[in-house]
Parts: C-alpha cells; structure tokens; sequence
C-alpha cells in the first residue's frame, strides 16, 4: 500500500503542526487499488496514494514460538480422529512464520483521520457493525 511506511507517530506529529484531524466514517469500495468512500460525502473517495494504513489492516508474516508442555490448557494428547493421535508434551517450533490475512475488504466500514485539512488520511480500524 501506498504511505505504508508512513508511522502513527509522523502521523500525529503532521497532524500536530496542522490542526486538529477529523475523525470520519467510511466504507472501502475497492481492495486494489484501495479506494475508501466517506459516508456522507458521495463525492469524496479518498485513494491509497493519500492514505496510511496500519499493518494490522494488512496481509502481513510475522514470526512466533510455539511452546507446547503437560502443564497447557491442552490434553497431552490430541486426536484428530480414532485411529490417529499425536503427544504434544514439551512440543517446540521456534521462529514459525506466521500469515495474517487481515487486509481491508471490499464493503467494510472504517473510521479514517483526516490529517492536514484531508490532504492525508490515516485509517484507525475497522467499526463494528
């Protein structure tokens, strides 16, 4: 995505020398490119060149440690069915990549800064419907 690189902190620091941002509503009406509708305002459409979007809005690989001991909230053994089963005491993966598939799809609603009088905007989160 376009600004991605963009942090929430050089976000709040422009909105900082500009003025107070406006909180708005929106809804995404395309994935790629990504293009954000604001409710309200049938002509403004604001465009991933101008907009930051968090990584947690993304499709991103992170990395983890899975740990697995007796002491778990799991059973010492999981069955997948009857005649398979597997133990999982003291059960390590370390440094497994893990995929997030969290990216802004078509129809949502989220709630977007609108930074230096909507020459930039930054998308918060997702609203809950």
């Amino acid at each position: 995505m376009a600004g991605a690189e963009t942090s929430i902190k050089q976000a709040i620091q422009e909105m900082a020398k500009v003025g107070a941002p406006e909180l708005l509503e929106g809804t995404v009406i395309s994935e790629s490119p990504l293009q954000i509708q604001i409710a309200n305002d049938s002509k403004l459409i604001i465009s991933e060149a101008i907009t930051v979007v968090p990584r947690h809005l993304t499709e991103y690989k992170t990395t983890l440690d899975i740990k697995f001991s007796g002491d778990t909230a799991l059973d010492s053994t999981t069955t997948v069915n009857s005649l398979h089963s597997h133990k999982l005491e003291n059960f390590n993966i370390f440094n497994a990549e893990l995929a997030v598939h969290n990216e802004l799809k078509k129809g949502e609603k989220v709630h977007v800064l609108a930074i230096n009088h909507g020459k930039k905007f930054y998308v918060m989160d997702r609203v809950k419907e």
